[in-house]
């Protein structure tokens, strides 16, 4: 009969206690490729965010007059990092929404009444960011939006609005065709996408302010030119007077009428 050596028996107990220690809940050492991935996957998103917002303002920058190009590419650029396949971003015009840039194929109406049935209108009326999960499955507080969703296949939505000075001028609405909420990320992100369009839009308007003022005091000049050197045409300064006023108002035609009217007869009354 043959004994095992203590040694041996030493050798199995202690493996048997070490199994026991895993076993009872001792966990084994991860390998740290996913920790070292996670800082470089988020540097790259970051980067990627710090990319698209220069490639914005240098193009606000370059053509300070043309806001559609500038809001096209909020539009591409949000539908990009945010991984979705519909972008809308509308204006708002005398209580109306209008589409002034998208992203995406999709059939689209361009203007709409402002209310509160869908995100584009309710981001705009709340001045907030509205989110919905699922569109498609809204509630009737998102009537419109639902049917839009159902036709278009639009499921997660998201709307960003666009604020100046304490009032909307517009709204960023970007959707997917699946049920995926957006982050917190991408909306702070589609914030900073928001601001930028604002600066577009402020930059048009005080261009578009400033041609009118400019274009006012040319035609000014121009009829003050006309009366000093024909003082007795008056003809001559009614003819300025009406292509001035057609020019800045961009019609087609303009006339200038003079009524006639009948000599005041003078009555001398006498009271004793």
């Amino acid at each position: 009969m043959r004994r095992r050596s203590r040694a041996g028996s030493v050798k199995s107990r202690r493996r048997k206690s070490a199994s026991r220690k895993r076993a009872s809940g001792t966990k084994a050492p991860r390998p740290r490729s996913s920790a070292v991935a996670s800082p470089h996957s988020e540097a790259a998103r970051l980067a990627s965010e710090l990319s698209a917002m220069g490639g914005i303002l240098r193009l606000i920058s370059a053509s300070p007059d043309n806001l559609g190009a500038v809001l096209q590419s909020v539009a591409e650029q949000a539908a990009q990092i945010c991984q979705a396949q519909y972008v809308d971003i509308f204006i708002l015009e005398h209580d109306n929404l209008r589409n002034l840039a998208w992203f995406g194929e999709i059939h689209r109406t361009l203007a709409f009444p402002l209310d509160r049935s869908s995100v584009s209108g309710r981001s705009v009326c709340d001045m907030r960011p509205v989110s919905v999960d699922d569109m498609q499955n809204a509630g009737d507080e998102f009537a419109r939006g639902r049917e839009v969703a159902r036709k278009g296949g639009q499921r997660s939505i998201v709307g960003v609005p666009l604020i100046r000075e304490g009032r909307a001028l517009g709204t960023i609405v970007v959707s997917r065709t699946e049920i995926r909420p957006f982050e917190r990320k991408h909306i702070d992100l589609l914030t900073n996408f928001a601001a930028q369009a604002v600066i577009a839009i402020e930059n048009t308007r005080l261009l578009n302010e400033l041609r009118q003022s400019l274009q006012q005091q040319t035609a000014t000049a121009d009829v003050l030119k006309v009366i000093s050197r024909s003082t007795f045409d008056l003809q001559v300064v009614l003819d300025t007077l009406v292509e001035s006023s057609a020019r800045l108002c961009d019609a087609d035609s303009a006339a200038i009428h003079r009524p006639r009217f009948l000599p005041l007869r003078r009555k001398l009354w006498l009271f004793a």
